[in-house]
């Protein structure tokens, strides 16, 4: 507001408000806009429940949509040599959203796998819940590692969990700390 007057009534002759709404500018604001959303959602990780901090990361992709766009700006068009420089953005960010890609769908349809529950129990005080699963065919782990546990009848998200179970094992067993009421784990429980 205040730059805008001042260049109207001649105060400020760099024309700041032109340049605070030019192009460049603009994708800036809404790459700190996500970047702001993530870190944020990072932070209050524990208040929130899975399927929103899981969403609001996807925010990444709009960040790294908005930084492509952000170096294709006049001095790119105009080809000169801090526009073309700046270009590497692209090279970069589509590089390692291919990879990303490349990696969720293998995820999806090379590992993706349905077992059948062989047993649940759970603690007095319905606090601590153990979910041994058939484990399927090829499937190896090591120590310490977690698998993705998805329930149909709860939501369509995918949820980490570590695997408590010795590799040596037949079966899957997870160990989950059941949260407050309304969380993805208190009604696993509720399902159980």
């Amino acid at each position: 507001g205040t730059v805008c007057a001042d260049f109207s009534r001649g105060k400020d002759p760099a024309n700041l408000c032109k340049k605070f709404t030019a192009e460049i500018m603009l994708t800036g604001y809404g790459i700190l806009a996500c970047t702001l959303i993530v870190l944020f959602s990072s932070y209050f990780r524990g208040r929130l429940p899975y399927e929103v901090f899981y969403v609001l990361h996807h925010f990444v992709f709009a960040m790294f949509a908005l930084a492509i766009a952000h170096t294709m700006d006049d001095e790119f068009r105009k080809n000169t040599p801090a526009g073309m420089g700046r270009s590497q953005n692209f090279r970069w960010f589509s590089t390692s959203l291919v990879i990303y890609l490349v990696d969720r769908i293998y995820a999806h349809y090379a590992v993706y796998q349905m077992v059948k529950v062989r047993s649940t129990s759970f603690t007095l005080d319905s606090s601590i819940l153990v979910l041994t699963l058939q484990r399927p065919a090829n499937f190896k782990f090591r120590c310490g590692q977690h698998a993705y546990l998805r329930v149909p009848a709860i939501d369509c998200f995918w949820h980490p969990f570590s695997i408590s179970s010795a590799p040596s094992c037949d079966e899957l067993r997870f160990i989950i700390e059941v949260q407050g009421p309304g969380s993805w784990t208190r009604r696993l429980l509720d399902l159980c």
